[in-house]
């Protein structure tokens, strides 16, 4: 178990995206990495993270021409979104804006303009569809200028639910990610992936992700989770009203927390308000398993069969599940969320 986790968290910290971290891979010119020798997910040359609140999830990437990004991925669908405007500022020098160049499994599709009068974040710059089964690799590259990439999105093929991944208002919620793609899930920021049966995210600033169309009350929640070195991961429950956004939901979190070696369980109205909190030894890259469970306005954390934290409070009584990561990359797997009027 423990070299399959390593391996999750290498390749997480590796597509450094994902996790909020510019990679300055060694590469003498602009040239998209093979599919067949490459992890999922970005590899950066020349190009720097790129902070502001108005890019999707909260940074993007920037570079003038001689740097590129290349994305390995896998998805049925991909769309490119960059940043509009007059001119590019990084370390406080205004660099002109130029176009960028896509390219798709080695082929140039389309050169866009991106100098503008007037800034604009979130710009669809490319889109293509209906693509192959198998790796893909995408490619922007600017040109003429400096160009900022506000954010990838890649879809996966739409599927059928599968018989592990099932919710209903007053049923069970089960989902152990032994699919292709998790189709039963809305995301909140981040690039979410399978690799391996775990539902995987790298680090970043905050990212949310909710299992669609559950509604929970009273509930016993059991999951096992394992966090990278460096910030928390956890469940949310009970959530209404989500958002872009770390702590853009309403409802409660249950998770553990590598930097400060703790349990914690606190709840968020558009900010994170703590409830309980224990000294705990989280090792990263080991997987724990967390069980929650919420009875009324009381409410109680297990960390692998032992309570660690209890708390009462009433602020919420129901909504959606699902998982959070602040700072940390992460891997869930086995989720299992069973309402207590029907152990």
């Amino acid at each position: 178990m423990k070299n399959v986790l390593f391996a999750i968290f290498a390749i997480l910290f590796w597509v450094s995206p994902y996790a909020g971290f510019a990679v300055q891979a060694d590469i003498a010119s602009p040239s998209a990495p093979a599919a067949s020798s490459q992890a999922l997910g970005w590899t950066w040359s020349g190009m720097v993270d790129y902070p502001n609140q108005l890019i999707a999830n909260g940074a993007g990437h920037a570079g003038g021409p001689g740097s590129f990004g290349a994305l390995t991925f896998q998805g049925a669908s991909v769309d490119v979104y960059c940043v509009k405007g007059p001119t590019v500022t990084v370390d406080q020098r205004a660099h002109r804006t130029g176009k960028v160049k896509i390219t798709l499994d080695g082929q140039e599709k389309d050169t866009v303009l991106l100098s503008d009068r007037d800034t604009n974040f979130g710009v669809k710059v490319y889109s293509a569809s209906s693509l192959s089964d198998g790796i893909h690799v995408l490619q922007v590259e600017p040109v003429g200028g400096w160009a900022i990439v506000d954010h990838v999105d890649v879809h996966a093929k739409p599927a059928p639910a599968s018989a592990e991944a099932r919710a209903s208002v007053n049923g069970a919620f089960s989902d152990e990610f032994d699919e292709t793609a998790a189709t039963g899930w809305k995301t909140y920021g981040g690039d979410w992936i399978l690799y391996r049966g775990k539902y995987c995210i790298a680090a970043g600033p905050g990212y949310k992700s909710l299992a669609v169309d559950t509604s929970f009350s009273d509930l016993i929640y059991d999951a096992d989770v394992s966090v990278g070195a460096g910030g928390n991961i956890g469940v949310v429950f009970r959530v209404t009203n989500p958002d872009l956004g770390l702590d853009a939901y309403n409802g409660y979190y249950a998770g553990l927390d590598v930097v400060h070696q703790a349990v914690v369980l606190g709840k968020s109205n558009g900010g994170y308000q703590p409830l309980a909190g224990k000294d705990y030894p989280v090792q990263p890259n080991f997987e724990y398993h967390m069980r929650v469970i919420a009875r009324g306005d009381r409410l109680s954390v297990d960390i692998n069969g032992q309570r660690v934290l209890e708390a009462v409070d009433g602020s919420y009584q129901s909504g959606a599940i699902g998982v959070r990561t602040a700072g940390a990359p992460a891997a869930f797997d086995n989720i299992k969320v069973t309402p207590i009027s029907n152990p």
